[in-house]
């Protein structure tokens, strides 16, 4: 009878089974060279909790705030509500599984899953930072239009 061939695991480096699809520490497959669910076997991504949706209704809202509360006030409100869900995302995003959910815990990621983090982490705090010296922006152009239209009048 023969053994098993052992193999090294390419993200944590614990022995394998060469007929295991995917690591059952963590879920690492040498063969596809990405990380595995643990409970569906289905690919695990990063995922920054942001919705592609958010941006088609974001850009209707703010047609809808314009008309309403016009330009510079509705830019304040939306570049607010764009700095908040960034920040959110910042907080929130991690390697899950794309099919069900399951969120690969930090310990388990390699080093480059953890660079790739780390570098939209940035990225996002970024944009949210942005966002907010907008929004700051857009209001003082609001309180300045008001005063000038009040002084004016």
């Amino acid at each position: 009878m023969t053994a098993s061939v052992s193999e090294k695991c390419g993200s944590c480096g614990r022995p394998t089974s060469a007929k295991i699809r995917r690591c059952s520490h963590c879920g690492w497959s040498n063969d596809q060279k990405q990380r595995l669910c643990l409970k569906c076997d289905g690919p695990v991504v990063l995922n920054t909790g942001m919705n592609s949706a958010a941006g088609g209704g974001g850009g209707l809202l703010g047609a809808l705030m314009a008309w309403f509360l016009g330009l510079a006030l509705s830019l304040t409100l939306l570049f607010g509500l764009a700095f908040g869900l960034t920040l959110v995302g910042v907080f929130t995003m991690g390697f899950k599984c794309s099919m069900c959910g399951w969120t690969a815990a930090d310990n388990l990621l390699s080093r480059e899953e953890k660079e790739e983090k780390g570098g939209k982490r940035f990225k996002m705090i970024l944009g949210s930072a942005a966002c907010a010296v907008l929004a700051v922006a857009c209001f003082g152009c609001w309180v300045w239009a008001v005063k000038s239209r009040v002084n004016g009048s």
